[in-house]
C-alpha cells in the first residue's frame, strides 16, 4: 500500500467518525423535537407521529453507538481523540 493510499484511508476513517458524531447530534435533536412536539400535540395523530420520530431516533442512535464502539475497538476515537 503506497503512502498516499494510507493517508486517504486515514482521512476516510476520520470522515466516517465525523459522520457518526453528526448522526448522534441529529438523534439528540430528533428526540428533543419529539418531546417538544408531544407537549403541544393536538390529537392522537400528533402523538403517533412524535412517538415514531422518537423511536426512530433511538434506533438510529443505538446503531451509531455500536459503530462508534467498533471504531474505538480498532483504536480510533474520532479525529481529535473524542466524540
Amino acid at each position: 500500500m503506497d503512502t498516499s493510499h494510507k493517508i486517504d484511508m486515514a482521512l476516510m476513517e476520520h470522515e466516517s467518525d465525523r459522520h457518526i458524531r453528526q448522526i448522534l447530534r441529529l438523534c439528540r435533536a430528533l428526540i428533543s423535537l419529539a418531546d417538544r412536539g408531544e407537549a403541544c400535540a393536538e390529537d392522537n395523530g400528533c402523538f403517533i407521529l412524535y412517538g415514531k420520530v422518537r423511536d426512530c431516533a433511538y434506533q438510529i442512535r443505538e446503531m451509531a453507538q455500536l459503530e462508534r464502539q467498533t471504531h474505538e475497538d480498532k483504536g480510533r476515537r474520532g479525529p481529535v481523540g473524542r466524540w
